[in-house]
């Protein structure tokens, strides 16, 4: 594969990353962004002899679905748990048994504090995970812009990085979108000769 091919797949995958909340099958286009990115991002880290570039990337995506797996994990085993608190039967064979639940007598903030705490512990973990994630992403985009001369890579890296952060507020999520056409830019304007 040239170095055009790579920008080409790069810029692409970063286009693909931007448009993916819009429509849908967003999954899937998302997806395929990543992996085209990840494709370019291998082949500047062979280039430029940097394994960091691709290496720190891998890392930060290992990062972020552990966070995820986690997450999810904890969720589905304190819902599990909930429900055994409450004496339902886990077997789901009778779902009209919601509609029996005396919710008002069960609704006790003994019986949910645990439950509460568990999620906003979990929701922290998970917080904490994505930043280290965009940490990573921020050294492997601050590399590639180091080796190609391109400050928006730079840019992006610090915008994923500040987005994984203001998460919090919510605002990141736009933050993090941005850096993606920051992204874009950085791969088209690669001079590859």
């Amino acid at each position: 594969m040239t170095l055009e091919t790579a920008k080409i797949l790069g810029g692409i995958g970063a286009v693909l990353m931007l448009v993916s909340p819009i429509g849908m099958h967003t999954g899937i286009v998302g997806i395929a962004g990543v992996i085209l990115v990840l494709i370019a991002l291998s082949k500047f880290a062979y280039h430029y002899k940097e394994p960091g570039i691709f290496n720190n990337v891998i890392y930060g995506i290992i990062t972020a679905i552990a966070g995820i797996a986690i997450f999810i994990s904890v969720l589905v085993v304190a819902a599990y748990d909930l429900i055994k608190t409450l004496g339902l039967d886990v077997s789901w064979t009778d779902w009209t048994i919601f509609q029996r639940i005396k919710w008002q007598e069960i609704f006790t903030w003994e019986t949910f504090a645990p439950y509460i705490i568990v999620i906003v512990l979990d929701l922290v973990m998970l917080f904490v995970l994505f930043v280290v994630a965009s940490s990573f992403l921020r050294r492997s985009f601050s590399l590639l812009g180091e080796k190609t001369g391109i400050h928006a890579f730079k840019t992006a890296g610090f915008l994923i990085f500040l987005g994984a952060i203001l998460t919090i507020i919510a605002v990141g999520l736009l933050i993090m979108w941005i850096a993606l056409i920051f992204l874009a830019i950085g791969f088209f304007s690669i001079k590859t000769t």
